[in-house]
């Protein structure tokens, strides 16, 4: 699209504005998977719901989410872009004390506002052109793992592994039908060489496996961490693996009505 193009598509998105009102921990939690990523967003709203992409400024960790109309109670939305703040956003809903808040951007003067009750807040909105630029779309991968694992013990590998270590391995045995991890470049290193430190889930206790190859990835702890704390707290998610290919995590957002994906790029093993 031509430079001219692009402004008269800007122009036309501030032209539209959206009402909703939707349950304030669905809200939360979508919010919570660009945060992890980055400081600022740019929310997209259409007939059919609300979506957010990100990507961290070394291009590793990338954060997706969207909520589909059929999360809102009430939803009445043309297409709109705006930016936000995600730390003074998630800082006003969790103020709130209330089930369900209601929504409104104004694109005439940028303002988007939160209400319950009695109370109402209102924040001024950046210009989409004035924030980082969304990801590009994602190509095809070969993934050679597909598989579901509980949330809390993918939350529980990160955890652990950047207690100790600076790069973690990551993988599938299809042998022994195991998802597997292993810490690489510890950081205390007056422990020596001679010691392995190794995670292991076994088929029982992972859920459905739609691709049960061989995977083993490295992957830098400075990015996934803060990734996983916004993973769901029950439930589980899917973890799709490959040989040296990115980690791509999926789940489920607002009672299956959106979904949110972390996908950080690998550490290339050179030998």
């Amino acid at each position: 699209m031509s430079e001219d193009g692009a402004v008269q598509q800007t122009a036309v998105e501030r032209e539209q504005e959206f009402t909703a009102t939707v349950r304030r921990r669905d809200l939360k939690r979508f919010l919570e998977v660009p945060y992890a990523v980055a400081e600022e967003a740019i929310i997209r709203t259409d007939e059919d719901g609300m979506s957010v992409e990100v990507v961290d400024p070394t291009n590793v960790l990338m954060g997706a989410a969207e909520i589909n109309e059929g999360a809102f109670a009430e939803w009445d939305s043309g297409d709109a872009a705006f930016g936000v703040g995600l730390r003074a956003v998630l800082k006003v809903v969790d103020w709130f004390d209330t089930e369900q808040l209601e929504l409104h951007y104004d694109p005439e003067t940028m303002m988007l506002s939160l209400s319950a009750g009695s109370y109402l807040h209102r924040q001024k909105c950046m210009e989409p052109g004035s924030l980082r630029d969304e990801p590009d779309p994602l190509p095809e991968m070969d993934f050679t793992f597909k598989g579901e694992i509980p949330a809390s013990l993918v939350r529980e590998v990160f955890t652990w592994a950047d207690e100790f270590a600076e790069i973690i391995r990551i993988g599938y045995d299809p042998t022994n039908q195991e998802f597997w991890a292993e810490l690489d470049e510890h950081k205390d290193f007056s422990m020596g060489e001679d010691h392995d430190s190794i995670f292991g889930v076994s088929a029982d206790e992972l859920g459905q496996v739609e691709e049960p190859g061989h995977a083993d990835s490295r992957f830098s702890l400075d990015y996934p961490t803060d990734a996983v704390e916004a993973l769901p707290s029950d439930g589980s998610v899917e973890v799709h693996l490959g040989e040296e290919l990115p980690m791509c995590i999926r789940f489920d957002l607002a009672g299956g009505h959106g979904a949110g994906q972390f996908v950080n790029a690998p550490r290339i093993h050179i030998s």
